[in-house]
């Protein structure tokens, strides 16, 4: 078979019930079609153009590409095409000016009228919508298993005048494809993707864009471990009308313009899971459709409400009118925590709004707005219980109107205008302080004598007080997740039938205890570390360790430097002891080395990288003869990703080097000799911010690498130093000299910005004998008064 598979491997620590969870992956990518590989402003259409009908590989090769208009947009046209680089910080397709398209575009069609006719379309027409996923709308996708992956799209300008314009990807009419760890900043649209099915939006990042997302219609979507920041026009995410079936989990979204996340239209049937959502100044979640889950997420901080249920348009059958809000962190935004709202429509047919189990806290208006009525006609049933409203600035809950309400097992406390404004208290619901753990600081757990979930040391912590909103749920509802089931019942807020609800009751513990010995004497080992899930010991002098334990199946490890680690099973059991011994073998096995590469190679300086099997120190000996390696650089510090900057080498010559590294058990490992040469001496040196640089700086006390710079062209008797486009953020002062040039790249793209809350009042300093001969040019100084105390 001809065909194209990535192998996808994911992996995660502790996954916290609320919120998104960070998560490592890597992909491999197999291909039995033909593999294109490109260097550096290779032509990458033409290598698309040149696979086979059944698809292939075009593999970018770490560096930049300059791409204009007529170089854009880079069209895949058929089906199993993968587009990747070498990764978001190493393959980089920059824009050198404004494009009126896409960077890239996925569809039949070249040309830009053709194609924004058809993702346009007209009204009632079958390609105008994916209804709800119906054979249609696959069958129109006519384009299928696209990957792009790995790579940096950096735009020139954030303007846009259009749908398709100044976009970086762009479609219409695919499916089942791939969008994987992909960077996109400065542009004005992030994706604009229509009429496409049943596709993969994953770790990537967008900020810095206008407009970060908006499809529509489309159906089947799954955006998952995203981060969008730093932009925003409006809104952020937006699922156009008839946007269906979509699943939006485990991503960030901060410090935007607008809403952050816009299910808009009759955009219904998603589901909106585990996201972080904090710092835009509009409403957090804006929902207009129905039939949509929003669960577990955590929403703070928000400009207006933290979600708001609008809509202008509904199901003549109630039964599809439905939107359930369950185990939500909302707290601390400016508007109320939920409000529900209805706009004008002709439809009258009942809507329902189910509000279980969240936390909602500290927000600038209610913590929930019930206004429920269509030109003055109620059609709205509330079902509210299990919540814990709390500290809100207005009412607790705000009842202006609606079909019913039912209220349930709520705890409605201390809110300022009064806990219930059109409503009476509901059947069991309670008014009094929950016991936060931290809401200062966004610990909404509840406290407890009997164990109570410590997100930051991630284990089970006591309290000298026990909240009265554990065990104070429906006694109807499911509380199986709960680690004391079957004691009490479900508990009140965001943690309620979850795995970190606050116990009710102790536990029922068991003991596990056992002894650790060397294998080949036979002697005890002192200090070896027990590990059994989350919780852990060490061996006392005798070898000897001990836990108590809840009852349940554990994983247990014991490991200690110099040794292989060792892992078995063990089942705790109430009121009995188990005994588990590990012996250890000493670690006779020195580090693999892998992955040496050279880079960021100037007429002074490079950096030497490599990778190992396994934590260990780096050491880089090099000289300038074959086999003669007088001079090292080194690092004690143990880790499995190792790099190594060489700095005072000489210009235009060639160095050999070798790699070592040593593990925890003194097993050394040293590679075969390696070589590069450094670069001509030159009076020109760059600064960059993507790793472009002869100085490299990560937007924290840039002024380091600035002043390095400077030093250098002082010591070769002047030159150029000059800033590639980005934001330098510096805590001190650059020390301009004479006979300088300090340039940017123009005041729209290059930036020197003092960092928030610095006393700074000068950006730069004159050192030496003055600044005779001294340029300043094309670039813009931000002092940053408003966030500065100076």
């Amino acid at each position: 078979e001809i065909s194209t598979w990535d192998i996808e491997v994911e992996a995660s620590n502790y996954k916290p019930v609320l919120g998104p969870y960070e998560q490592d992956h890597k992909i491999w990518t197999i291909t039995t079609s033909q593999l294109i590989e490109l260097s550096p402003e290779e032509n990458i259409q033409s290598a698309i153009d040149s696979l086979p009908e059944e698809g292939g590989v075009v593999e970018l090769k770490k560096g930049t590409w300059h791409l204009n208009n007529s170089a854009t947009p880079i069209v895949i046209n058929k089906s199993g095409i993968t587009l990747r680089g070498q990764g978001k910080n190493k393959t980089i397709l920059s824009l050198t000016e404004h494009i009126y398209h896409g960077l890239i575009r996925i569809s039949v069609y070249r040309d830009d009228e053709t194609f924004q006719d058809w993702a346009d379309g007209e009204a009632g027409k079958p390609w105008n919508s994916c209804g709800a996923l119906e054979p249609q709308a696959d069958e129109l996708c006519n384009i299928s298993n696209v990957v792009v992956e790995d790579i940096h799209i950096h735009g020139f300008d954030l303007q846009q005048s259009g749908h398709f314009d100044n976009v970086a990807i762009e479609g219409v009419f695919f499916k089942n494809s791939k969008f994987s760890d992909i960077w996109i900043e400065n542009i004005g649209f992030g994706f604009k993707l229509w009429k496409s099915v049943n596709s993969t939006v994953q770790y990537s990042l967008m900020e810095q864009i206008k407009v970060f997302w908006d499809f529509g219609p489309f159906c089947g979507y799954t955006l998952h471990h995203n981060i969008f920041r730093n932009g925003g026009n409006g809104y952020v995410i937006k699922f156009n009308g008839a946007c269906n079936h979509n699943i939006f989990t485990n991503n960030i979204i901060e410090h935007v313009t607008g809403w952050a996340l816009q299910p808009y239209g009759v955009s219904s049937h998603n589901t909106i899971t585990n996201n972080l959502i904090r710092y835009p100044s509009g409403f957090g979640i804006w929902i207009w459709g129905f039939d949509n889950l929003v669960k577990a997420n955590i929403i703070h901080d928000c400009g207006l409400d933290g979600i708001r249920i609008r809509d202008s348009y509904a199901f003549h059958d109630p039964s599809k009118n439905i939107n359930n809000i369950i185990n939500n962190l909302i707290y601390n935004n400016e508007g109320s925590g939920i409000a529900t709202q209805v706009e004008s429509t002709s439809e009258y047919a009942t809507r329902t709004a189910n509000i279980i189990n969240n936390v909602i806290y500290g927000n600038g208006k209610d913590g929930i707005t019930c206004d429920g009525l269509l030109n003055g006609v109620p059609v709205y049933a509330y079902n509210i219980k299990n919540n814990i409203i709390t500290d809100n600035k207005e009412y607790g809950i705000n009842y202006i109107g609606g079909k019913s309400i039912n209220l349930s097992y709520n705890d409605v406390y201390n809110n300022s205008l009064g806990n219930y404004n059109g409503i009476s208290p509901g059947d069991r619901d309670i008014s009094a302080d929950p016991l936060f753990a931290n809401p200062k600081n966004g610990d909404f757990h509840l406290k407890s004598e009997y164990g109570r979930w410590d997100s930051d040391q991630e284990q089970w912590v006591h309290d000298s007080v026990t909240s009265p909103c554990i065990d104070a749920g429906d006694p109807e509802d499911d509380y199986s997740n709960e680690p004391d089931y079957p004691n009490g019942r479900i508990n009140l807020g965001a943690y309620g039938n979850t795995r970190e609800a606050s116990l009710g009751t102790s536990l029922s513990t068991g003991i596990l205890k056992g002894k650790v010995t060397d294998e080949e004497t036979g002697l005890p080992i002192e200090g070896a570390l027990i590990g059994a899930n989350s919780h852990q010991t060490t061996t006392n002098s005798t070898g000897d360790y001990i836990l108590s334990l809840p009852v349940g199946n554990y994983t247990v490890t014991a490991s200690k430097d110099g040794y292989y680690s060792s892992t078995a099973t063990a089942e705790i059991l109430a009121n009995q002891t188990t005994t588990l011994n590990f012996t250890l073998t000493k670690d006779t096995t020195p580090p693999v080395i892998s992955n040496i590469t050279v880079s960021s190679i100037t007429s002074h300086s490079a950096v030497i990288s490599w990778k190992t099997n396994e934590p260990s120190t780096s050491l880089v000996k090099y000289g300038t003869s074959s086999g003669n390696y007088p001079h090292s650089q080194g690092d004690t510090s143990y880790t499995t990703i190792h790099s190594i900057t060489l700095t005072g080498l000489s210009p235009n010559t060639t160095y050999y080097f070798v790699v070592n590294s040593t593990d925890k058990a003194n097993n050394s490992a040293q590679s075969t000799e390696h070589s590069f040469k450094t670069k001509e001496l030159s009076n020109i040196v760059y600064v960059a911010r993507d790793g472009s640089g002869d100085y490299n700086c990560d937007g924290k006390d840039d002024q380091i690498e600035i002043n390095q710079a400077i030093a250098y062209i002082n010591s070769i008797g002047g030159g150029t130093v000059h800033l590639k486009n980005g934001t330098f953020v510096i805590s001190d002062s650059i020390n301009l000299s004479p006979n300088l040039i300090f340039e940017g790249e123009g005041t729209e793209k290059t930036t020197i910005k003092i960092e928030d809350g610095s006393t700074k009042e000068n950006w730069a300093t004159i050192v030496g004998n003055g600044i005779s001969s001294t340029t300043i040019r094309n670039l813009t100084i931000d002092g940053n008064k408003d966030n500065c105390p100076v």
